[in-house]
């Protein structure tokens, strides 16, 4: 009896509820189609990796081209990034990603590697925050910098289910069935 009763609570907590997927590489909710781009550089997407790559206009202003969506679900974010300039130095075009309009940037500017690496992980995204990727021009001479993102998954970080106040009516009729029934079988062996 116990074991009918853990099962009909089961079934009424968790039918119903919808989970957001996890995401490997650019698929589902971050397909290549759901990004956006703006600034004057150019952006590359494909289901395994993207690049955004900076101006080079030869204006001497600065520019940023970023990479952007909005997340659906709360998720933890991970990547790897690489990073190429073809200026004379990193912090002439750093790079890196946006979340809610603020920028973190992963390059290292300090040791003028113009070929750089590394990679992320467990970035909280709440839903409806925007997120990104950017490269900064800060001159728009000298070459551009390219910043590629691959190896990308976004595990769904979903509080516990709340039940509806349906499901606690269901409940209560599943449970009083079980009693009576159990009690007919009781009085029925008499």
């Amino acid at each position: 009896m116990k074991n009918i009763l853990s099962g009909i609570v089961c079934v009424a907590l968790f039918s119903g509820v919808q989970a957001f997927a996890d995401v490997v590489d650019f698929t589902g909710a971050y397909a290549p189609a759901k990004w956006s781009m703006s600034g004057a550089g150019a952006a590359s997407t494909g289901i395994a990796q993207l690049t955004v790559t900076g101006s080079d206009d030869q204006s001497n202003t600065a520019s940023t081209t970023e990479l952007s969506i909005t997340s659906l679900a709360p998720s933890f974010i991970s990547f790897s990034w690489s990073y190429n300039s073809l200026d004379i130095s990193p912090d002439l075009d750093p790079a890196g990603y946006v979340i809610g309009g603020a920028m973190f940037q992963l390059t290292d500017s300090l040791h003028f590697q113009l070929a750089q690496s590394g990679s992320v992980s467990s970035l909280f995204l709440a839903p409806g925050q925007s997120f990104g990727f950017y490269v900064y021009s800060t001159d728009n001479i000298g070459g551009s910098a390219s910043l590629t993102i691959s190896d990308f998954t976004a595990i769904a970080a979903l509080p516990a289910p709340v039940p509806e106040p349906s499901t606690y009516a269901m409940i209560g009729l599943a449970a009083g069935a079980a009693l009576l029934w159990k009690r007919h079988v009781s009085v029925s062996a008499k």
